[in-house]
């Protein structure tokens, strides 16, 4: 029985750990000049400028789409200014770029969005999932789970 318990808890603290670690390696191929990880990019939602569709803290998945492929009513994300991610649906499409508007929002953003400042086309989101990635950049909080883990590790060592 105890075999059993043990060689469980392994194969979920592994798939524990392969999780983390394709966040971890999609974030950091996340900039928005980026390929992304295999055609994908993820962002912790900010605001709930688009309620209904997704919220703030959760945790969405852009997959690096053609520009000239992109149609009224989806949503995309775009880099506004230098830092700034936004992921709002498609208003208007012209000649001279894209328009978006979040669903909340009364009026369509003030940037017209091109090739230049497109990033990817929003495909899936995952609730909440963005309050842990965010709790996960305070280093108190990782070196509190790093610590566990060093804990875990000796017990599991000296338990031999």
């Amino acid at each position: 029985m105890k075999k059993i318990v043990y060689t469980l808890g392994n194969i979920f603290a592994t798939i524990i750990v392969a999780i983390v670690l394709i966040f971890a390696v999609l974030n950091y191929s996340s900039a928005p000049n980026a390929k992304g990880l295999f055609g994908y990019k993820g962002y912790t939602v900010l605001s709930n400028s688009m309620k209904g569709t997704f919220e703030a803290g959760d945790y969405i998945i852009d997959q690096v789409t053609p520009y000239d492929e992109l149609q009224v009513g989806e949503v995309i994300s775009y880099l506004h200014g230098n830092n700034t991610i936004v992921t709002h649906r498609i208003a208007t499409i012209t000649e001279e770029g894209i328009t978006v508007k979040g669903d909340t929002n009364p009026n369509a953003d003030d940037v017209l969005i091109t090739k230049d400042n497109y990033i990817g086309q929003y495909r899936y989101h995952i609730p909440k999932l963005g309050y842990l990635s965010a709790q996960l950049s305070n280093p108190i909080i990782l070196l509190s789970i790093c610590f566990a883990i060093a804990i875990l590790l000796l017990v599991l060592y000296f338990k031999k």
